[in-house]
């Protein structure tokens, strides 16, 4: 198992900022967490289109929805402790 973490460096002083900032680790999660046939077929993870992201999931994918937890938790965590 490969784990991925991120680190938000800057205060977040704008609403929009601040929901990229909830969101693009949920994205990423999920991204990775894509079988890796599925996301070769689509030219490797850094090229999924994130409309592809819904399509490319199916039920069963167990990683993923851990992954989500996960980035959901975290998100909101970091969000809480910058004062968001």
């Amino acid at each position: 198992m490969r784990i991925r973490e991120e680190q938000q460096l800057n205060l977040i002083k704008d609403d929009v900022l601040a929901l990229a900032a909830v969101v693009q680790p949920i994205l990423l999660g999920v991204l990775y967490s894509l079988n890796k046939d599925i996301a070769k077929g689509l030219g490797g993870h850094e090229n999924v289109p994130l409309k592809m992201l819904a399509r490319v999931y199916k039920p069963g994918d167990g990683d993923c929805g851990i992954c989500f937890e996960y980035a959901v938790h975290d998100a909101m965590n970091e969000v809480t402790a910058i004062g968001v």
